[in-house]
C-alpha cells in the first residue's frame, strides 16, 4: 500500500505470482455520513438460514420478478407459534405480468417476531454471492427499516439492505 496525497495505491501479488495487480484510488476529502447511525442496535427479528439454499431459491424466484421493480416478497414464519429461537420457514413470492407467479419455501431458524418484507431481488442476490459461510443472518427491524445481512460467525462483514415500499 502507497498512499499519496491526493491517491492511494494497492499492489497485490496473487498467489505468490511474480506479476502484480496494481489499484489506483483517489482520495477524497471532506465528512462521511457515519453508517453506524443506520445500524440499529437490538432487532425484533433475527433468521439464520442456508446460504446456499437461499442463494439458489432466490434466483430461480428472480425468473418471476416485475421487470421494473425486480421486487421479491420473503415472510418469515414460525413453524411454531413461540417468539424463542424456533424452527421457521421462509417464504420467497414473485409475480410479473408477463412470466406468472412463483413461490419457494426455505427452511430456517427465527428469534422474535414474524416478518413480512420486500426486497430488490438483484440486491439480495449481490451479497448472497459472496457470503462464503454456511449460513447467513437476516437481522429485521420493521418492512420498511434497514435490513442487515451478516455470514454466521463473523463480524468483519455486514451488508445493509433497505426494503422496497410496495404500497
Amino acid at each position: 500500500v502507497r498512499i499519496g496525497e491526493k491517491q492511494i495505491l494497492f499492489i497485490l501479488f496473487p498467489d505468490g505470482q511474480k506479476n502484480s495487480i496494481r489499484i489506483y484510488s483517489r482520495l477524497i476529502e471532506g465528512q462521511f455520513p457515519d453508517y453506524h447511525q443506520i445500524i440499529p442496535d437490538s432487532f425484533k427479528t433475527e433468521i439464520k438460514v442456508n446460504t446456499k439454499d437461499f442463494t439458489d431459491k432466490m434466483e430461480r424466484i428472480s425468473l418471476f420478478v416485475r421487470e421494473n421493480l425486480n421486487t421479491v416478497k420473503m415472510e418469515a414464519i414460525n413453524k411454531r407459534g413461540d417468539q424463542k429461537e424456533e424452527r421457521c420457514e421462509i417464504i420467497l413470492k414473485a409475480e410479473s405480468p408477463g412470466t406468472g407467479e412463483a413461490s419457494e419455501k426455505i427452511s430456517c431458524s427465527k428469534r422474535g417476531e414474524d416478518i413480512t418484507i420486500t426486497f430488490n431481488a438483484d440486491y439480495i442476490l449481490d451479497v448472497l454471492k459472496i457470503i462464503k459461510k454456511e449460513n447467513t443472518i437476516i437481522k429485521l427491524n420493521e418492512p420498511l427499516n434497514p435490513v442487515i445481512i451478516t455470514p454466521e460467525e463473523d463480524k468483519d462483514y455486514t451488508y445493509i439492505l433497505m426494503p422496497v415500499r410496495t404500497d
